[in-house]
């Protein structure tokens, strides 16, 4: 890899979408230190990055000369809203103060929309999802879906192409956590074809438990289905978390179905006049 980029490839930036710590840790083991970075275009762009001097993989290092970077969170260390504040900044938006009015507050800081937290000890700050996906239980508790779907996606790398995790009101009226996965049919048959004679229910019940292990209870799917049909995505690759989630609960009143009932199931089963998904 070194030769076939000139022989002195030894650092990489990385930014407009996380990169998992597994590929993080890869690169580094071949001599080759990936450096993320993190920024929205209201921020001109650059907010925070890692640098050489201070090196910790899987964050975006810390704030940028100049710039101020907070959490609003209820302790610290905790994941919260990513507030920065800087000359930085935008002056506003477009002809629309409204908008403006509701990213940037009164002392100056902008709301970014994204949940990140803080290392106390080194000052890094780590991306772990958008508000707009927190899921808030019956109990107060936070569950921030990124996290999970992350943990899925690492530890069923070699059969699960994605992964969705989202909330929804059971038969009883209790909130529960509910994951879909998106399985790779060519990996699956590779599988089988080498001698691993499970069935599709069992390699994933096997996940979900896996993952569950690593997680504070709360936090726990409670249930699952799966799909081998792409989501729906935006023209730069991002799942369309809301129109995928609406989609699915539309199909399933529509067909009459219970959350249970396709509980560890494939939905394609169900769902086979929805086709692949689609770029929008």
């Amino acid at each position: 890899m070194h030769e076939a980029f000139g022989g002195e490839f030894s650092m990489a930036i990385a930014g407009a979408a996380p990169m998992s710590l597994e590929i993080i840790n890869f690169f580094e083991n071949i001599g080759v230190r990936i450096m993320q970075g993190y920024g929205l275009t209201e921020t001109s762009p650059v907010v925070a990055g890692c640098n050489t001097e201070l090196f910790v993989a899987g964050t975006v290092g810390v704030a940028m000369p100049g710039v101020e970077v907070a959490i609003e969170n209820e302790a610290p260390g905790e994941t919260g809203e990513i507030l920065i504040r800087g000359d930085l900044l935008m002056n506003g938006y477009y002809r629309d103060p409204e908008a403006t009015a509701e990213a940037i507050d009164k002392d100056g800081w902008f709301h970014s929309g994204d949940l990140g937290a803080i290392d106390e000890k080194t000052g890094c700050l780590a991306i772990n999802g958008r508000i707009k996906s927190l899921i808030v239980l019956e109990s107060g508790k936070k569950v921030v879906p990124e996290e999970l779907e992350l943990l899925i996606n690492q530890n069923g790398q070699t059969f699960v192409k994605d992964s969705l995790v989202f909330s929804q009101t059971d038969e009883q009226g209790k909130v529960v956590l509910a994951a879909k996965l998106v399985l790779d049919k060519d990996s699956l048959e590779s599988i089988i074809s080498a001698g691993d004679n499970r069935s599709i229910q069992e390699r994933v019940d096997e996940l979900i438990k896996t993952v569950n292990g690593m997680i504070p209870s709360f936090k726990r799917i409670n249930t699952y289905f799966f799909s081998f049909q792409d989501m729906i995505r935006t023209t730069t690759l991002k799942v369309k978390r809301a129109a995928e989630i609406e989609v699915f609960l539309h199909e399933l009143q529509k067909r009459g179905l219970l959350l249970k009932e396709i509980a560890g199931k494939n939905i394609d089963d169900y769902f086979a006049d929805l086709g692949t998904g689609e770029l929008v």
